[in-house]
């Protein structure tokens, strides 16, 4: 079965501080987003925004559907890039779960986003 939550540990002790728990199918990805912030794709079709400080979920972007959202890419402080199953990459404010753009026709899913400076 796939793991459908996420634990952080303490470094020094080893001590469970959070399990963040929402997504209903597996996890693909993660990715760092602020010091405060990361952000887990999943098999659900959604990408959820989760705090580190607290523990607590953010926001959930799902836009319908049943693709799963396979990879993340940080743009910068703001934006994020998903890449899914609908072979298209989707641009969004994650901050408030504000839809940008897409870029759609790619061959097949896109499994791995790359930011090039």
């Amino acid at each position: 079965m796939a793991n459908r939550s996420l634990n952080m540990y303490d470094e020094w002790s080893g001590n469970l501080t959070y399990t963040f728990a929402g997504h209903t199918q597996g996890i693909h990805c993660i990715k760092i987003l602020t010091k405060d912030l990361f952000a887990s794709s999943a098999e659900d079709g959604t990408v959820r925004i989760w705090n580190l400080t607290s523990g607590l979920l953010q926001q959930t972007i799902s836009y319908g559907g049943f693709q799963q959202m396979r990879s993340i890419e940080k743009l910068d402080n703001h934006r994020i890039a998903i890449g899914s199953d609908e072979n298209a990459i989707r641009f969004y404010f994650f901050r408030n779960n504000s839809f940008i753009r897409i870029l759609c026709c790619h061959d097949h899913y896109v499994q791995v986003l790359r930011l090039l400076k």
